[in-house]
């Protein structure tokens, strides 16, 4: 049972799509180091406007994808799901962008244990992204075969929930420390924003289960 029949070249695009989504946000969690440091200012302006071009070729792509719908590929139900879809997968490589651009303005810089948890919650929501890319994957190319491993979408949540406790504690440490008020809530948004990844990634995998069900037969 696959999922687009003939329609291999949206399947090819939906993973182009997700590949360029995982790269942006690969980019965005390697330069977290130097960025958190401010090793220099043009480099920390170099490391946004890579992350920044990976966000736009992911959009590139969600646009060939909607160009490919609008020009009569796939069912009109096919069509909403595939919509829904990739606005989700979307929403990861803008928060990545937004967040890198954040850091750089407001000159953001982290001390233990902060920058230790948020180097947890990045290797986690990594962890999520390429389990979502598996399932994808799998659930483009043969449906049937999806729904034997939906369970790893289980794992997906379960990590999110992983990443909200790590959050809480950080915030409450946060908030116990000495810092000054207006730093705690600088910092506060920021671990709160990167923490929000985990959070569309779930909804993701929320958009991939709900489209296992409506086709399950």
């Amino acid at each position: 049972m696959f999922f687009f029949k003939k329609e291999h070249k949206i399947h090819d695009l939906l993973m182009k799509h997700m590949d360029a989504v995982i790269e942006c946000y690969v980019q965005f969690s390697d330069s977290l180091d130097k960025v958190l440091d401010f090793v220099s200012e043009d480099e920390v302006f170099a490391l946004c406007v890579s992350v920044s071009k990976a966000e736009a070729r992911a959009d590139n792509i969600r646009h060939e994808i909607i160009k490919a719908l609008l020009g009569g590929a796939l069912l009109p139900e096919s069509r909403r799901e595939i919509l829904i879809l990739i606005d989700e997968v979307d929403k990861i490589a803008n928060e990545a962008e937004e967040i890198i651009k954040q850091l750089m303005l407001q000159r953001i810089s982290l001390e233990e244990p902060y920058k230790s948890n948020i180097m947890k919650i990045n290797e986690l929501t990594k962890n999520q992204l390429y389990i979502l890319r598996d399932t994808m994957d799998g659930m483009l190319s043969n449906l049937w075969n999806a729904f034997q491993s939906a369970e790893k979408l289980i794992e997906v949540d379960t990590i999110e929930s992983d990443i909200d406790r790590i959050e809480e504690d950080t915030l409450r440490v946060l908030f116990k420390s000495d810092m000054e008020l207006v730093q705690k809530m600088q910092l506060k948004v920021f671990i709160s924003d990167f923490a929000k990844i985990s959070d569309i990634a779930e909804d993701v995998s929320d958009v991939l289960e709900m489209i296992m069900v409506m086709r399950k037969v």
